[in-house]
């Protein structure tokens, strides 16, 4: 992936968010400016700090397909793989997923969070990656049913300590990540 092939990248990723919000009986969203313009800058991050892990598939100089991946120290995680919905089915996704896997050598923790797509949870199975299940919630917070002993606030640069002591678990501090977030 090069940082020319943020908006194509977009292109694709909109598609398939938008095949599975059809496919789930959804109306497509569509992103506002600042998403947008937030998602590209996500992009062009990805290839400018985890250039192992940011590839495209591309016919020509059309984006077909990309992948997303992270490497923290010990700690690898599959951020995103997608491929135009009239690319799927054709081998695509697969070699996408085999060149962000190439960058997970030697991690002692590996992490992907996944779409319910059949396709998706075997390629990630046949890859060798543990599935678990998830719960997907959707709604309106009831603040009122949250206890009061539950103190909570939005997280904010000085938590990035915080964030490292509990990365560092994981064997890999994502706290630059997070700090990017904020």
């Amino acid at each position: 992936m090069t940082l020319g092939d943020a908006v194509g990248v977009a292109a694709v990723v909109d598609a398939g968010l938008a095949q599975f919000d059809h496919r789930a009986g959804r109306e497509p969203q569509t992103r506002s400016d600042e998403q947008r313009e937030y998602f590209l800058s996500g992009m062009r991050r990805f290839v400018e700090r985890d250039p192992d892990g940011a590839w495209v598939a591309a016919d020509g100089g059309r984006v077909v397909g990309m992948v997303a991946a992270i490497r923290r120290g010990s700690f690898w995680g599959l951020s995103m793989l997608f491929v135009d919905p009239a690319w799927q089915s054709q081998g695509v996704g697969r070699r996408l997923l085999d060149a962000g896997l190439a960058c997970a050598q030697g991690a002692e923790v590996r992490m992907i969070l996944t779409s319910s797509d059949p396709r998706a949870l075997r390629r990630y199975s046949l890859a060798g990656l543990d599935i678990h299940p998830t719960v997907e919630a959707r709604g309106t917070v009831d603040r009122s049913a949250i206890p009061g002993r539950l103190d909570g606030r939005s997280g904010d640069a000085s938590d990035l300590d915080l964030v490292a002591s509990v990365d560092a678990g994981l064997r890999g501090s994502r706290a630059e990540d997070v700090e990017y977030m904020l």
